[in-house]
C-alpha cells in the first residue's frame, strides 16, 4: 500500500515539472541556476517494482528567506517507508558549561509551497541558549553542539527532499526512528 502512496507522490512532482516546462518556467531555472544545485537520483521504492524511478531533487524551487539558510536533507528509500520517522532538531555550536543541561530556544513552523504544494519548515530562533542553573565546581568552559529544546517528528517520505530553513549559525540534525510493530497492551490496575 505504502509504495503507491509515494508512486503518486513521485508522480504528482514529475507532473509539476512538466507543467513548469509548458508554462516556460524551465527556461529561468536554467539560466538563473547552476546545474550542480539540481540533484537527479533514481529511486526504486519496493522491490515489486520492475523499473526505477527517477525524480529531480529540485532545490530551486524552494524561495530565498533573507538571513536563513537552506538545508536539505536527502532520505534513502525503504521498503516500508511507514514504520519509519524523522527527528529534525537544530543545533548551535557554543561554550558552555560542563555540569548545566543547555538548550537552544526556538521552534519549527510548517509552510507549503505554495506552486507545488511541497511542505517545509523554517527554525525560528533568536539563538538565545537556556540552561539549568547548578553551580559548577571547575567552571570549565567546552564547546559543544548544544540542541534545539524542540523538535520536529515528521513522515519518512524519500521521493521528496526534507527542507528546513534556519538562522546562519545554527546547524540541522537529523534521527531516524523505526516504528516496533509489535502491538503491546498497557496494564490495568
Amino acid at each position: 500500500m505504502n509504495h503507491h502512496v509515494l508512486l503518486l507522490s513521485a508522480l504528482l512532482i514529475l507532473s509539476a515539472k512538466s507543467k513548469a516546462q509548458s508554462i516556460g518556467l524551465d527556461k529561468k531555472v536554467e539560466e538563473d541556476v547552476p546545474k550542480s544545485s539540481i540533484k537527479p537520483e533514481v529511486i526504486k521504492m519496493d522491490p515489486s517494482l520492475s523499473a526505477p524511478i527517477t525524480v529531480m531533487h529540485d532545490l530551486t524551487i524552494f524561495p530565498s528567506i533573507d538571513q536563513l539558510v537552506k538545508h536539505a536533507i536527502f532520505l534513502e528509500p525503504r521498503v516500508d517507508e511507514a514504520l519509519y520517522k524523522v527527528e529534525i532538531y537544530a543545533v548551535k555550536s557554543q561554550e558552555v558549561d560542563n555540569c548545566n543541561k543547555h538548550f537552544l530556544l526556538g521552534d519549527f513552523e510548517l509552510k507549503t509551497l505554495e506552486v507545488h504544494g511541497f511542505p517545509y519548515y523554517i527554525f525560528k530562533s533568536n539563538t538565545q541558549i537556556i540552561s539549568t542553573k547548578m553551580s559548577c565546581g571547575d567552571n570549565i568552559a567546552k564547546m559543544k553542539n548544544v540542541p534545539s529544546g524542540k523538535t520536529e517528528l515528521v513522515k519518512y517520505i524519500s521521493v521528496l527532499p526534507l527542507v528546513v530553513y534556519a538562522p546562519q549559525d545554527i546547524e540541522i540534525k537529523y534521527k531516524i526512528w523505526k516504528q516496533d510493530p509489535r502491538e503491546l497492551d498497557a496494564k490495568s490496575f
